[in-house]
């Protein structure tokens, strides 16, 4: 779902400045609404963290519907973060994982991952990939947002396995067509 409105969650405790976050994000043009604890969780979001634990976990899974919702976390004390933590994150829904560094900084960088998510959002949604590429399930649209990100966003090369009538050539043609080098 392309959305231009993202929500905002707290989850530890000691305080965190939602608000602030919610006034940063604002003033370089990406509206955000903070979460209330009773209100269900639609849309794409933007959790907050002191420390991973499972109730985190679990939260993140709930928000991100099984990876068909993005959802950026935050660490706000990077020293409770480890790697091990990180992945366990990505393999609960998130799209990806920060580290809180100043409240400015931070809505730039959240901004930004907003913005190239909702370009690859539209490529994903676009008749270029579905007339071609056919299929709704969490992990193949994951696998389409990880091949459109690389070939939108980066120079990487991208080597594509598999066996014979897989739907290589399709995957291939598609980087091709999106691929920002030409």
């Amino acid at each position: 779902m392309l959305t231009d409105k993202i929500w905002l969650h707290y989850i530890g405790s000691y305080s965190f400045d939602v608000a602030n976050m919610i006034d940063c994000l604002a003033t370089i043009g990406e509206h955000a609404v903070q979460l209330e604890c009773n209100n269900a969780v639609n849309g794409w979001g933007v959790i907050f963290f002191q420390e991973c634990n499972e109730t985190l976990l679990k939260f993140v899974r709930a928000c991100s519907n099984e990876g068909r919702e993005r959802v950026l976390v935050v660490a706000t004390n990077p020293s409770n973060l480890s790697q091990g933590e990180s992945w366990n994150l990505l393999c609960a829904g998130a799209g990806d994982v920060l580290i809180l560094k100043n409240y400015n900084e931070t809505a730039s960088v959240i901004a930004d991952k907003f913005k190239r998510w909702r370009k690859i959002e539209e490529l994903l949604n676009s008749d270029l990939v579905s007339e071609n590429l056919i299929g709704r399930s969490p992990v193949w649209i994951a696998t389409l947002r990880q091949i459109i990100e690389v070939a939108q966003f980066t120079d990487s090369s991208i080597l594509i396995t598999g066996e014979s009538g897989t739907g290589k050539e399709l995957v291939s043609r598609l980087i091709h067509t999106i691929d920002q080098r030409h």
